[in-house]
């Protein structure tokens, strides 16, 4: 990915349609961090580190800088936060 990309379509004064995808998690791979750590289907994504995560990219973006950190993630499971 060209991280120069953004600037570049700025400077033509166009700025790229970016689907926004809900926090929620569909699969959960058996032995996974994922499932070491309690996830489920169906969680969404509140927060981590008490940072709000309001869509997929957010999350992945926030995560993806912190690898092997322990991070305190906030879900909603079936409507509860927890």
């Amino acid at each position: 990915q060209d991280d120069n990309a953004p600037d570049f379509l700025a400077n033509l004064d166009i700025t790229p349609f970016a689907l926004k995808v809900p926090p929620v998690v569909g699969e959960v791979m058996s032995g996974s961090p994922a499932a070491a750590a309690g996830f489920r289907p169906g969680d969404r994504v509140l927060s981590v580190d008490d940072t709000p995560v309001d869509d997929w990219t957010r999350l992945v973006k926030t995560v993806r800088h912190q690898p092997g950190a322990q991070l305190k993630i906030r879900i909603s499971r079936a409507g509860d936060a927890q």
